[in-house]
């Protein structure tokens, strides 16, 4: 089977029209980073595809396969590299298996939501966050920080909104919500110690609505160490897209 590399959104010329309409394998396929590598199996109609993010520290890789061409972008992989591979289940991941050594560990669902199905929850109030709220943000306990000022600096150019629930001047949660390509994005935060009260629920309605005022559709990705996340998006009409899990290992010898 002959490999093609490309870029987006060329890719989708090579693509079976399932791949192109699959809202999951079009999210995974845009390059926010020009160094990223895509590779699909086929010049037409290929019904399997590889990103590579050669920056990451941990060579991370995303893998969609239809059928069992997809070794071919398996053996692409570096030989004496630990590698991260994000795949769906199940036949995906039982190519991983073969090809690779290595462990399964937690993934996450996608989930998507439009008008129809959009059941907005507003318990708590939410307010926009701006650049004034940028010390209250750097505040916020993250296990991965946040760059607040790029963030704020989307939010002033208009590409970018965030919503924030405070509780007595502290900032108990908050919401991201973008757009890429005609498709919205929404995600929430609350802090431990004030979940279970409504607020994530009000935040991503809050962070869902600004993005289908202009989007037909919006997407969320739960992470499955956070049910709690799964559980307030379905609460507010998303609907589970694609679950997914990684697999690290490296290439067997």
């Amino acid at each position: 089977m002959e490999v093609f590399e490309t870029k987006w959104p060329d890719v989708n010329e090579h693509l079976a029209v399932e791949l192109r309409e699959d809202l999951y394998v079009q999210e995974e396929l845009r390059q926010m980073d020009p160094s990223d590598l895509l590779y699909v199996t086929g010049e037409r109609e290929a019904r399997n595809a590889l990103r590579i993010w050669p920056k990451s520290a941990d060579f991370d890789v995303w893998l969609e396969a239809r059928d069992e061409d997809a070794r071919a972008l398996l053996r692409l992989l570096p030989p004496d590299r630990d590698i991260r591979i994000e795949v769906d289940l199940p036949f995906g991941l039982k190519l991983v298996q073969e090809e690779l050594t290595g462990v399964v560990s937690a993934g996450g669902t996608y989930c998507f939501v439009d008008l129809d199905r959009f059941r907005p929850s507003y318990t708590q109030t939410t307010t926009p966050l701006v650049r004034k709220d940028q010390d209250a943000l750097e505040r916020y306990p993250e296990e991965h920080p946040m760059d607040w000022e790029a963030e704020l600096k989307s939010v002033d150019e208009g590409s970018q909104r965030l919503f924030g629930c405070w509780e007595e001047q502290e900032l108990v949660g908050y919401a991201t919500a973008w757009s890429y390509n005609r498709v919205g994005h929404a995600d929430a935060n609350v802090r431990i110690e004030h979940r279970g009260r409504g607020y994530g629920r009000s935040l991503l309605s809050a962070a869902t609505k600004d993005r289908l005022q202009r989007d037909g559709v919006v997407l969320c990705h739960c992470c499955m160490e956070g049910m709690a996340n799964l559980r307030t998006a379905l609460a507010v009409g998303f609907a589970p897209l694609r679950e997914t899990l990684y697999f690290e290992g490296r290439q067997k010898a």
